[in-house]
């Protein structure tokens, strides 16, 4: 018999953005770091219960170049991101490959993920 899915980590974003809000990015997060994005990689399906139902989720791997740090210690010269992505529209962060980006980033196990998942990006 399939588990049942987990409850969204968080409240499931709408389709508008908020606005970046730097200040409280950088005290959520445990490494800023810029850099290119070199790869992005499905990992698995995945869902979450969001708002009482199963909603099908693309858990997704992202490769970073880190450049430049600006808050903490990154693990290595790449990094690994893990973010969702949604087959419904959302505001839900992603980045793409060849992007150069700044992330607000924190610690997830050897990987890392977005500090807050609707905005933790800004472009380098």
């Amino acid at each position: 018999m399939a588990q049942k899915p987990a409850r969204f980590p968080g409240t499931f974003p709408g389709t508008i953005k908020a606005g970046l809000d730097r200040d409280a990015l950088a005290s959520k997060a445990d490494v800023i770091a810029a850099g290119e994005v070199e790869d992005v990689r499905d990992e698995a399906r995945v869902q979450y219960l969001v708002h009482g139902e199963p909603l099908d989720f693309v858990r997704r791997i992202a490769t970073l170049r880190v450049d430049r740090v600006d808050k903490g210690r990154p693990t290595g010269p790449k990094i690994e991101v893990e973010f969702l992505a949604s087959d419904v529209p959302s505001s839900l962060e992603t980045v793409s490959r060849g992007e150069r980006v700044t992330l607000f980033l924190k610690k997830k196990g050897d990987r890392y993920e977005f500090a807050d998942v609707t905005t933790s990006k800004v472009p380098y």
